[in-house]
């Protein structure tokens, strides 16, 4: 995938990501721990020389399921912050253009009709910026 449409993706997907940090931060907050219950007769009962029991394992799983979760936010978090960076550095028309374009899913008509330009000039004008942002963002 070429660097415009990557940075284009990005930009589309802007809430859905926001959302995603969201949604990773609720799944953390709500692992819990079960613990270990107690032994059925129905288990075979001999010695083994397993160096971890069942809750040793349970916990070691649960926290590599935090670390994937922290791990997929920290990414999340970093592209967002990029975003918002290489949003700053635009003037106000050109952030309109691409806040109107990319989260609020105008088309060219409806946005040339808010900023007084022919769809053209917002089609040529969403180019350049677009440019400018995927330096930015990915760097």
């Amino acid at each position: 995938m070429d660097l415009y449409k990557r940075t284009e993706s990005v930009l589309y997907n802007y809430k859905n990501t926001l959302a995603e940090i969201k949604n990773i931060d609720l799944e953390i907050e709500h692992i819990e721990y079960v613990g270990c219950g107690a032994m059925s007769y129905e288990e075979k009962s001999a010695p083994t020389n397993q160096f971890s029991s069942s809750v040793e394992n349970e916990v070691i799983l649960r926290e590599k399921k935090k670390q994937q979760l922290s791990y997929l936010k920290v990414e999340n978090v970093l592209l967002v912050s990029k975003i918002n960076n290489a949003l700053e550095t635009l003037d106000v028309r050109s952030h309109d253009i691409i806040s109107m374009k990319y989260f609020n899913n105008l088309n060219y008509r409806d946005i040339s009709i808010k900023l007084d330009l022919t769809e053209e000039y917002i089609g040529n004008l969403k180019k350049e910026i677009v440019r400018k942002l995927s330096g930015l963002i990915f760097v």
